[in-house]
């Protein structure tokens, strides 16, 4: 059975629901999603639904879909699988369906009926059986691809973590450097600078002593005293 949705907007919510149904659906063998704006994360559930459903053989022009290289190409190897695995299937099964025919000839005509009942209970034990390994082999890829993907957010969480004291040490060289003087040389110390300062201020000048400095108050007064 073929469902064709492309070139019809399809979000990534509704592509979940619809890997959903194409898991739980062995009778849709292609899903075009062509042109239809799916995102990642849909194709996401879509990579996760064709694990796990070898039926699924087609779903469109994945080449226009906004995704990734690895996403497109993890999906179209899925696909490849699948179509692979159908077609060895459909040799094998015509050569069991001979031999059985071969069998059924040599058997007596009431018998027949009953042997052909017995070939279809043993085809359905080996697809319920081929469908349970085909499950616990999606299950052991999912548990696989979470584990890649812890080990690499913990890698990343480390890198981050050194770049971060890489800048934290970068940071700090430069605060040094800029305390420092640009020709090299360390600054003076307090006294030095201190005894520069007074150096070049002007120091005020000496009172006049004996008679000179009895005529220098007279003449500093004088004008206070007229004024009284």
């Amino acid at each position: 059975t073929r469902l064709s949705l492309a070139s019809n907007y399809i979000d990534d919510e509704s592509a979940v629901s619809l890997a959903r149904a194409l898991a739980s659906n062995p009778v849709l063998t292609e899903l075009d999603v062509g042109r239809s704006g799916v995102g990642p994360s849909g194709c996401m559930a879509l990579r996760q639904a064709l694990c796990v459903s070898p039926w699924v053989l087609r779903l469109g022009d994945l080449a226009s879909l906004p995704i990734g290289v690895g996403l497109r190409c993890s999906m179209e190897w899925f696909l490849r699988r699948n179509t692979e695995a159908l077609a060895e299937a459909g040799t094998e099964q015509l050569g069991v369906a001979r031999n059985r025919e071969a069998q059924l000839q040599l058997l007596p005509a009431d018998e027949r009926g009953l042997r052909r009942r017995i070939f279809q209970l043993e085809d359905k034990v080996a697809k319920v059986s081929a469908e349970s390994q085909e499950h616990v082999r999606g299950k052991h890829q999912g548990e696989r691809l979470l584990d890649v993907v812890v080990t690499r957010n913990a890698e990343l969480l480390d890198t981050v973590a050194d770049l971060q004291q890489q800048v934290e040490a970068l940071t700090a060289a430069q605060k040094v450097k800029s305390r420092s003087r640009p020709d090299g040389r360390k600054g003076r110390s307090a006294a030095a600078i201190s005894k520069n300062v007074s150096q070049q201020v002007p120091q005020a000048c000496p009172a006049p002593m004996g008679d000179a400095g009895d005529e220098f108050l007279r003449a500093v007064l004088s004008p206070a005293r007229t004024a009284i």
